[in-house]
């Protein structure tokens, strides 16, 4: 692949010496703090109405997360990573948290979602279950931009790095949230279908993650652009996957779902996605997610040797870019990372949706 025309900076593995990572988490809680401040809004963004205290919301519901939790904590991605000034694991109630909306919203709005047998085989999944699913994404998305923009904005001038750009970036994600953030509230307003089940598949037993949240496909398994992030017209819309892994205690269910108004741009992969076997879907499901987000937890059960897997190590990675955009962002072209992203390219990794690494064997293996 060529990259003479990125400015990209993998960072690696890192592992500061005991002073200086007890220095850096100072000041990185400092600026978190400072960001989470800056993210809260005065009102909250689903009945507008005034709010003092807002509800810590979980994107991803709790009893998914309690079914894979140990001692009330799941593991992160950043292991994989290997950067030990980000935690490797987190407790219950700061697994995909956000602070967006008031606590009335939360019990009202989502009260379907946090039902668990809406969920059990053979329960049909409907359209205001998935818009519902779709605005937590959203708000959750838009709650890490606002906080990522407020974290920088306490960054020092004279930082090593230009984190301007960037800033400037995550509004630009903040303002496509907002678009799809309305998109969805309108959806589970309405009789209307919104949303087009793509993908949906009952397992019997318990996956050892937990997940929800949205995959931006730049491109499909041949590298063909399915969305091409560096088209800044106002009237191009990125359109996302919904995905979710729900373990259930006795079972999991894995589905995946667009807009309808967007399938159109997905029509090529999902056709191929549905011509796969059952085993081959799930491994190429699980290695978009660990490629395009981090927003998925583990159960700590499973060993250290999943997470040193060198294939597992550079999807993680993949999710953690760190790139640095020049003025006018001309400097990096979709051609210099579709290579990347090309499904077909993307190495082995361990098959953790096969009932080898479901928490039932992991936790006898243990006992």
């Amino acid at each position: 692949m060529d990259n003479s025309n990125v400015y990209r900076i993998d960072f690696g593995e890192i592992h500061p010496d005991k002073k200086t990572l007890t220095a850096f988490n100072k000041k990185f809680s400092m600026y978190k703090h400072a960001g989470e401040q800056k993210a809260k809004p005065e009102n909250c963004m689903l009945c507008g109405k005034k709010t003092v205290s807002f509800c810590n919301s979980h994107s991803i519901p709790q009893f998914c997360l309690k079914n894979i939790t140990t001692d009330g904590k799941t593991k992160t991605l950043n292991q994989a990573i290997g950067i030990d000034f980000m935690p490797y694991e987190v407790g219950l109630n700061r697994t995909g948290t956000f602070k967006l909306i008031c606590k009335k919203c939360d019990g009202t709005f989502f009260a379907d979602y946090e039902r668990a047998d809406y969920y059990y085989e053979g329960k049909s999944l409907s359209n205001t279950l998935l818009a519902s699913i779709a605005t937590k994404v959203c708000l959750l998305e838009k709650y890490k931009a606002r906080q990522q923009v407020g974290m920088l904005e306490e960054v020092p001038e004279t930082a090593i790095f230009d984190f301007s750009n960037m800033g400037n970036v995550r509004m630009l994600d903040e303002k496509e949230d907002d678009i799809q953030l309305k998109y969805a509230l309108a959806a589970m307003m309405s009789a209307n279908n919104g949303y087009k089940l793509f993908i949906d598949h009952y397992l019997p037993y318990t996956v050892p993650l937990a997940f929800q949240g949205q995959l931006n496909l730049i491109c499909d398994h041949k590298g063909r652009i399915i969305n091409d992030i560096f088209n800044f017209s106002p009237s191009y819309r990125i359109e996302p996957l919904y995905a979710c892994v729900f373990p259930l205690g006795s079972g999991t269910r894995v589905f995946v779902f667009s807009r309808n108004d967007g399938f159109a741009r997905y029509a090529r992969f999902y056709r191929w996605l549905k011509s796969l076997s059952r085993r081959k879907c799930l491994d190429v499901l699980l290695k978009l997610i660990i490629a395009y987000t981090e927003e998925e937890y583990f159960c700590p059960d499973l060993p250290d040797s999943i997470f040193n897997n060198p294939g597992f190590k550079e999807l993680a990675c993949l999710a953690n870019l760190n790139l640095l955009f020049d003025p006018d962002l001309t400097s990096l072209t979709t051609k210099s990372i579709v290579s990347e992203f090309t499904i077909n390219n993307f190495p082995d990794i361990p098959e953790l949706m096969s009932r080898n690494y479901s928490v039932e064997v992991l936790r006898t293996i243990d006992g």
